[in-house]
């Protein structure tokens, strides 16, 4: 009877254990998520600049040779 109920309980927490790993998954994936989207709108905002800036030179440069 005894061992019945240690089995049961093993299964408790090996359940509880997976669980626990099925949480730390996700959390890793939202992190891993949240840092790929920060930096993918880090470079985005960049280059948005970047062409920006080059579009105003270009601009400037085109003004002043008419």
């Amino acid at each position: 009877m005894s061992s019945g109920g240690g089995i049961t309980e093993k299964q408790k927490l090996s359940s509880l254990f997976k669980k626990h790993l099925e949480k730390q998954k996700l959390k890793l994936r939202l992190k891993l998520f949240l840092v790929f989207r920060s930096s993918i709108y880090a470079i985005f905002s960049f280059s948005k600049y970047y062409l920006e800036k080059e579009c105003w030179i270009r601009f400037f440069s085109w003004i002043s040779v008419i």
